[in-house]
């Protein structure tokens, strides 16, 4: 791989975790998305059945394979947006 592929991408990813701690709490939306992940792996009601469950079930594959701590949810709803 191309070094300075590597270099942006290390770059990006240390640029949105500082983002992220800084930015504070999560908004509304975002809290939504990461509450419904928690309870697809906790195996409990779908809490909000009309928003789509694509990026729920993708942070709860995050959820499941390190923890249920909220910085990769943070990270990757920064990258979509």
């Amino acid at each position: 791989m191309n070094k300075k592929i590597v270099i942006f991408f290390l770059t990006v990813v240390i640029v949105l975790t500082i983002y992220s701690f800084l930015k504070g709490p999560l908004d509304w939306d975002a809290s939504v998305y990461i509450m419904n992940a928690k309870k697809i792996t906790s195996n409990h009601i779908y809490y909000r059945d009309f928003r789509p469950p694509l990026l729920p079930y993708l942070y709860a594959t995050f959820f499941k394979l390190f923890s249920e701590k909220e910085l990769i949810p943070r990270l990757l709803s920064l990258i979509f947006s």
